[in-house]
């Protein structure tokens, strides 16, 4: 999507504009049915929102991020893909992803106080799909030995936007944080054949399934004569997860499992540290968001993984942790306690496993 307007400085208000809000990604449906030996896949992108506008008085809010689209992406019967490489990063050989956009930073003020950072964008009403079919292939190998190399059969996320950290202050508060945007559905499924190797220490996955909502934006900082504490930005709610294997997935190297089906709760956005004169006000950090349902479900096929620490099925489901609080120090502090913001919730994380086989390296 195209990224919000950022309107320009406006010398005739006391509060500056708000920015715009990111364009809509794309829907995107794509069916792979040839042999590719290269990465392939999708990628729907919410805009970013636009930055605030500054004023003689009070920064501007920033824009909300814009949504995604729906991402499906389909290995066929007689689709293949294959990727060898050395990488320093990971590398997925299938991706569906639905990605959110991020919030716009809050202006810094002119004589008052700075604007709030935007929300970010939510995928709560579209999905992230990835799926070998039956005669559908993927093959990754990442020779290196960095320690950020990585390989991931099948890639399918779903995230919110981050939050928009807030505009400074000058006589007044700072902004607050932007909200972190809530992520929608992602599912992966295989009834095909994939392998996954890596030689680096980031580890990967045969398929990767994650929802993640969106980091809740930072607190502006306060002026320097008075203070006025802060406040972070709630993370976002993360979606549900779904894998499903039916097929053959083998992994090779440590840190490497079968399926790794996660759903993440953004985490609370922080307040840095405030230096001023007169403190009135007390800080608070973001709440984090709250990981939803997440699944995985094997009634046959096989999972075999040869590395250590390289579990056949992980499924988790996590809330995101509370934003910090900078420390404060003042002449006179006349404000109440301030404190960090509370960690989210966790949902319901399950394996449904009612036939096929799981063999791991080990410490599996």
């Amino acid at each position: 999507g195209d990224p919000g307007n950022s309107p320009n400085y406006d010398p005739w208000s006391t509060t500056g504009r708000t920015g715009g809000t990111g364009g809509t990604g794309p829907n995107i449906t794509q069916n792979i049915n040839s042999q590719f030996g290269s990465q392939a896949g999708s990628k729907s992108i919410g805009g970013v929102g636009g930055s605030g506008g500054g004023s003689i008085g009070n920064g501007g809010d920033g824009g909300a991020g814009g949504a995604p689209g729906n991402v499906q992406v389909t290995v066929t019967n007689g689709g293949s893909i294959s990727v060898n490489t050395s990488s320093s990063q990971t590398i997925s050989g299938v991706q569906a992803s639905a990605v959110s956009g991020n919030g716009g930073d809050g202006s810094g003020a002119g004589l008052a106080s700075g604007g709030a950072g935007g929300v970010g964008g939510s995928s709560t009403t579209q999905s992230a799909s990835g799926t070998i079919q039956s005669g559908g292939s993927v093959s990754v190998t990442n020779g290196s030995s960095s320690d950020k190399a990585g390989a991931i059969g099948v890639l399918s996320q779903n995230t919110g936007g981050i939050g928009g950290d807030g505009g400074s202050g000058t006589f007044g508060s700072g902004g607050a944080g932007g909200a972190g945007g809530f992520s929608g559905l992602a599912t992966g499924t295989n009834a095909g054949v994939i392998n996954a190797t890596n030689s680096g220490g980031a580890g990967g996955a045969g398929i990767l399934v994650q929802s993640v909502g969106g980091q809740g934006g930072a607190a502006g900082q306060s002026g320097v004569i008075v203070s006025f504490g802060g406040l972070g930005g709630t993370g976002g709610d993360a979606g549900t997860v779904q894998a499903t294997n039916t097929g053959s997935i083998t992994t090779s190297g440590d840190n490497l499992p079968g399926i790794n089906a996660q759903s993440v709760g953004g985490g609370g956005g922080a307040v840095p540290r405030q230096i001023s004169f007169v403190s009135l006000g007390a800080a608070e950090g973001g709440a984090g968001g709250s990981g939803a349902s997440a699944t995985a479900t094997m009634s046959s096929g096989a999972i075999k993984t040869g590395g250590n620490n390289s579990q056949g099925i992980i499924v988790q489901s996590i809330g995101g942790g509370g934003g910090a609080i900078g420390s404060s120090a003042a002449a006179f502090n006349l404000g109440a306690a301030s404190k960090a913001g509370a960690g989210g919730d966790g949902g319901n994380a399950t394996i449904n496993f009612s036939g096929g086989s799981i063999v791991t390296g080990s410490n599996g």
